[in-house]
């Protein structure tokens, strides 16, 4: 089985936060407890970005100078910011995306409405996925077929439901790359259950 070493968080303007705190707290336990070699970076077009509730984030690298790594998995999150980009579109987050899946030994994730950016680069065309509920009418024409679950795998993407099923999409990553006593260590410490 192929193996994650790094993670990537792709952050926009307007962007949900605990799409992106609530799996990256699973990562983070994972790294911390269990797999120290384990790289977790933040990507975006500018050095700090507004989330929609509006707290601040410096992240790592800004784009477009980012390499795109090997045996890793990109987690993009959703909110506000995530339905104006799938409307208005946006280059440099597209090119970034569709060069991540372009490498076979990774993965790419979303939480939320962040699959509306994975549909609009046509990396949804030809698969399973799911959403949160009120965009389920945005992706029905950009994908195989929505499913009503938690999290959907189909094929190197894995979309996960609105909000806290980012946490139960990290939740099958740390099984899938790590193993099932790994996740249940971290649900553990986490006090939390995955939902399915």
């Amino acid at each position: 089985m192929a193996q994650i070493n790094e993670i990537v968080f792709l952050l926009f303007p307007d962007f949900l936060e605990l799409d992106y705190i609530g799996p990256l707290d699973v990562f983070a336990r994972v790294k911390n407890n269990v797999d120290p070699s384990l790289k977790i970076k933040t990507v975006a077009e500018t050095k700090t970005v507004r989330s929609v509730n509006g707290l601040t984030f410096e992240v790592d690298d800004v784009l477009p100078h980012v390499a795109v790594p090997s045996d890793a998995l990109l987690v993009v999150p959703g909110g506000k910011g995530a339905r104006e980009i799938f409307i208005n579109g946006n280059p440099t987050l597209e090119k970034y995306i569709t060069s991540f899946f372009a490498l076979q030994s990774n993965t790419v994730s979303s939480v939320c409405t962040g699959s509306l950016l994975l549909a609009r680069t046509g990396i949804l065309a030809d698969r399973k996925a799911t959403t949160h509920y009120t965009a389920v009418s945005y992706l029905t024409s950009y994908t195989n077929e929505v499913v009503k679950a938690r999290f959907v795998e189909d094929r190197r993407v894995i979309t996960s439901a609105g909000v806290t099923a980012g946490i139960d999409m990290a939740l099958y990553v740390t099984e899938k790359f790590w193993g099932e006593k790994v996740r249940k260590g971290v649900e553990e410490s986490m006090e939390y259950s995955m939902r399915t």
